[in-house]
């Protein structure tokens, strides 16, 4: 997602570690699970999510890995995207 906000500063955000982000945590209603501050709503929610906090690609760069991670883009060919199931 272009312009999003950052892992660190929503559902990843390793308080207390030099790379956090300056936003606290908040308990959400998912034993052991923190978001953002800014995100009460969604705190309470937390059961209904998948999140996920670790990714990779064969690429380094950000707009290679998001052409993989977004469905409306036409990939091409040596791409190959995420699956589940078959």
């Amino acid at each position: 997602m272009n312009g999003g906000a950052s892992q660190i500063d929503t559902f990843d955000m390793k308080p207390g570690r030099r790379t956090g982000g300056p936003f606290r945590p908040i308990q959400t209603n998912v034993n052991g699970i923190q978001i953002c501050e800014y995100l009460p709503q969604l705190a309470r929610m937390t059961d209904k999510l998948g999140i996920i906090r670790s990714m990779r690609t064969q690429s380094p760069d950000h707009p290679a890995a998001s052409i993989t991670c977004t469905p409306a883009i036409a990939r091409p060919s040596e791409c190959r995207t995420p699956k589940l199931g078959r």
